[in-house]
């Protein structure tokens, strides 16, 4: 099955927060968005832009591009 962006963003997001032992209520305090915004970004549901991008980067502390890097070193999410 071939994921598309938005799905393989969701899921190093996921990743990523559950490597943290994080909630998605705790990703969601932290970037100050919604709950269900978070699990709908994690699902591949939504668009995420740029500025949440760097914001959930950031609370991994992560640059935008090392959160990139990160999934492609690993291919299993981007």
């Amino acid at each position: 099955m071939n994921n598309t962006t938005q799905q393989r963003i969701g899921a190093t997001i996921r990743s990523f927060r559950k490597a943290n032992n994080m909630t998605l209520e705790q990703l969601a305090e932290y970037t100050d968005t919604a709950i269900s915004y978070i699990g709908s970004i994690e699902r591949g549901e939504r668009n995420i832009t740029i500025n949440t991008l760097e914001k959930i980067a950031h609370v991994f502390d992560l640059d935008v591009f090392d959160f990139f890097a990160v999934g492609s070193a690993n291919n299993e999410f981007i």
